[in-house]
């Protein structure tokens, strides 16, 4: 009998501290599976603009929790996947086998380590184009601007907001991402090997290296080289 005393307690503290996981609570979301809540969303007052491309809350599917049916919208200030529950805002919790695609859309953001302008950084980028030698991402960006206090009266100042930036491609070769070549030089660069197919193909279809139907032709292309 004491023995089955003993057992029941150190059940009861293993499942205390599994309901609690790096200071937040677990909570059931859903389906019932066991699902960590992460870090809570701050969001910022006063503030003009958005944060995010799309306001509404929508279904996804996750890699890491596929039983799991909950509601996400992404924050780009933040670089987050958020979503609601008990009306406050949490994180999901990043790691980098970490993929979110989303129902209605087929969108899908892959949590994942890459290169920016020689910084090596991690975050969510949209798979535009997955192929088994080389991939197309690209980055979806908002940045948040402070406020400016007017210096004197003829400065107005200005008011925080959340500014809309020009997306970036990514380019994955071996494992690798990186930014995408800005132009048909560095491209040409990155794929010497194949330069003579490549640049016909960029001239023949009158590449851009900023539109994004062009560059998931063009990552197609390279794949088949």
């Amino acid at each position: 009998m004491k023995k089955i005393v003993v057992a029941l307690t150190v059940l009861a503290v293993s499942f205390g501290h599994a309901q609690t996981r790096g200071g937040y609570d677990i909570s059931n979301v859903g389906s019932g599976q066991v699902f960590d809540l992460g870090r809570k969303a701050n969001a910022k007052e006063n503030v003009n603009g958005s944060p995010y491309f799309v306001e509404t809350y929508l279904p996804v599917k996750l890699s890491t929790f596929e039983d799991e049916n909950i509601l996400v919208r992404y924050n780009a200030a933040d670089d987050e996947m958020e979503f609601n529950k008990g009306g406050q805002l949490y994180y999901i919790p990043k790691s980098d086998d970490l993929k979110i695609k989303f129902l209605n859309s087929g969108k899908e953001y892959h949590y994942t380590p890459y290169t920016d302008k020689g910084h090596a950084t991690s975050g969510y980028l949209v798979l535009l184009s997955e192929n088994k030698k080389v991939s197309l991402y690209k980055k979806e960006q908002i940045r948040f601007v402070p406020a400016k206090e007017a210096t004197n009266s003829y400065d107005l100042g200005r008011p925080a907001e959340y500014k809309k930036s020009d997306e970036a491609f990514f380019i994955e070769i071996n494992g690798t991402i990186e930014n995408f070549p800005k132009n048909r030089k560095e491209l040409l660069r990155k794929f010497s090997d194949k330069e003579k197919e490549v640049a016909q193909f960029v001239k023949q279809n009158k590449t851009s290296f900023s539109r994004e139907a062009d560059l998931i032709e063009l990552t197609k292309f390279l794949n088949n080289l």
